[in-house]
């Protein structure tokens, strides 16, 4: 290519430039009351923010059995047992609340022989049904609910004993999608292109379902990592996580994408020194810029969005209070 066409591609890109690259948030602000809900969520598993709802979790922090959620004003507007017929333990790996008050939830369920089996699973908005899925070998460890309610996931095809010894596809898809029935309505990113299987765990990785993509942060205890998104049509785009110095048992903490189509990360270190920071995503540039939120200490929690504004818990509160902030493109 020549200086000129050089020249002439740049033109072309800066004029096709989305609009995220002009007006990126710097810094979020308070966007309205505090919630406080009557369920203190200290050592138990971190809530979820969706469709206006915080779901909490109640039970074993490992397979939680008592599912509610919380509105806006701390009324309780769901609540469910979750139990699968004729297993002796279930893993609950993943949970999420749709706009529509839906509950999914993703996991394994274990015989008393030890023998497991996958599943996904909805909580009707009534709490009054569940409807199971089993779907091995495809093992989900994330889980999303769409505005559309439809369901994203991130996980891996497994043998029984839970490997990948033999007999696994690796070029199979570790995002995909289910609607309300189970039935697969598409697989994305084999799993041969991920190097590091920790990048599927839930312990690595968030997954946000906005108004027309899907988004999947991944990382390993170094850091290394990247955002993958799935647009509605099918289409792919991946954007390198920040390298983000002297972070040891890096955990992607929080994700959420705004009706705006504003990707919020939070990232948090777990060696008890104080490092969290949460980015927003510009896709023009590839890269993630850093946003202020008025809150100190140690951490603080991204627990999803609803519209434009994102639900978090920060430094200071009890572990039942949640905070809300806009993004502030001033």
């Amino acid at each position: 290519m020549t200086n000129k066409e050089m020249l002439r591609y740049i033109a072309i890109t800066v004029l096709a430039m989305p609009i995220d690259a002009l007006a990126q948030p710097s810094a979020l602000v308070p966007s309205g009351a505090n919630l406080t809900v009557p369920f203190a969520f200290g050592n138990k598993r971190v809530p979820v923010w969706g469709g206006n709802a915080l779901l909490v979790a109640d039970g074993p922090v490992v397979s939680p059995n008592i599912f509610m959620a919380f509105n806006r004003e701390g009324r309780r507007v769901f609540s469910s047992g979750f139990s699968i017929p004729g297993a002796s333990n279930t893993s609950v790996r993943s949970f999420a609340i749709g706009a529509d008050g839906v509950v999914a939830l993703c996991g394994v369920s274990y015989a008393s022989d030890g023998r497991g089996a996958p599943f996904i699973a909805l909580l009707s908005a009534d709490g009054n049904s569940q409807h199971v899925t089993r779907t091995e070998p495809y093992t989900a460890n994330l889980i999303a609910v769409a505005p559309d309610g439809t369901l994203w996931t991130v996980g891996r095809e497994l043998n029984p004993d839970a490997s990948e010894d033999s007999g696994v596809n690796l070029n199979a898809g570790v995002l995909r999608h289910f609607d309300q029935d189970g039935k697969s309505l598409g697989a994305f990113i084999p799993r041969s292109s991920i190097q590091d299987p920790t990048h599927l765990s839930t312990s690595k990785g968030q997954l946000a379902a906005g108004a027309d993509r899907v988004g999947w942060l991944h990382c390993d205890h170094t850091g290394q990592g990247a955002y993958v998104e799935i647009s509605s049509d099918g289409k792919n785009a991946s954007f390198p996580l920040p390298q983000l110095p002297n972070l040891r048992a890096m955990r992607v903490g929080g994700l959420a994408i705004t009706d705006a189509g504003d990707v919020f990360a939070e990232v948090n270190n777990q060696d008890g020194k104080t490092s969290f920071s949460v980015f927003v995503l510009s896709r023009s540039a590839g890269r993630w810029l850093p946003v202020k939120i008025p809150a100190s200490g140690k951490w603080a929690l991204l627990l999803g969005s609803t519209g434009n504004e994102l639900a978090f818990n920060v430094p200071g509160d009890s572990y039942s209070t949640i905070h809300f902030f806009a993004p502030d493109k001033k």
